[in-house]
């Protein structure tokens, strides 16, 4: 070694140490020093070589950003595909070590919105497949067919509609002595919704959820038969004779022909 004339070191030749122009070897120095164990050096991470002097490739073990990578765990991992792009339910990149049964980048007719394989009766309704309902399971006459079509009498019923607004009262049984109570009232098909002169809708149950009828009727003899009934108590009808109202139905089952 001469140091006078610039030399770092000489080893008569490259060595794992030492470059071949008797510099000191060491991966980020722009020499590529196969002695050394380099498959390359562009001076830090490029393109094509790691930061460790290695030849960049997806699966290699080493995220090379400028190589696009957004992670490399040489292989699919829980959180890594095996494209080197980050695992994520909805990116096109069924992941099976992050538990992705499928991944069609949304909901297809084989594959849920969360990457599992699309069944009737594994309780994901998926509309793209044509179910209209998914119970998990797979039994007739529970509301939900086996095939995942909606079953009941309020379903394709021309003479009812489902309900879409909430009321914190106005709902009714126009048999007092019959039916007292919301489920009574249900039962013995006396239950009414609306209160015109109220201005609340005449389509609403308490919670929400139901079917009305598409028909209206002028509610008349309101304060001798009909009972206003809300979610924990029942009043009289005082003065509510006019309003149109409609038929109410609480259950899916539970519409009749009027």
């Amino acid at each position: 070694m001469n140091a006078t004339a610039g030399e770092d070191c000489d080893g008569a030749g490259r060595s794992e140490a030492c470059n071949d122009d008797c510099t000191n070897s060491s991966c980020g120095d722009g020499i590529v020093n196969a002695t050394a164990g380099e498959d390359c050096d562009d001076e830090g991470e490029s393109e094509t070589c790691n930061v460790n002097c290695t030849a960049s490739e997806c699966g290699d073990g080493v995220s090379n950003t400028n190589a696009g990578e957004e992670c490399d765990d040489a292989g699919e991992s829980l959180s890594c595909d095996d494209d080197c792009t980050t695992a994520e339910c909805g990116d096109g990149n069924a992941n099976a070590a992050a538990g992705e049964e499928c991944d069609d980048t949304g909901e297809s007719a084989i594959c849920n919105g969360d990457c599992t394989a699309a069944e009737c009766g594994d309780g994901i309704v998926n509309e793209t497949a044509g179910e209209q309902c998914d119970d998990g399971g797979t039994e007739d006459g529970d509301d939900c067919s086996a095939t995942c079509q909606l079953e009941g009498s309020c379903f394709e019923n021309s003479q009812w509609q489902p309900v879409d607004c909430s009321t914190d009262t106005w709902v009714w049984s126009s048999d007092r002595t019959l039916a007292p109570s919301l489920s009574e009232a249900n039962d013995n098909q006396v239950l009414w919704a609306g209160c015109t002169h109220a201005a609340a809708a005449n389509t609403c149950s308490l919670d929400g959820t139901g079917w009305v009828s598409t028909e209206t009727v002028v509610m008349s003899g309101c304060g001798d038969d009909w009972l206003h009934i809300t979610d924990d108590s029942t009043f009289n009808c005082g003065g509510h004779d006019g309003d149109v109202v409609r038929r109410l139905a609480l259950g899916n089952n539970d519409c009749y022909d009027y």
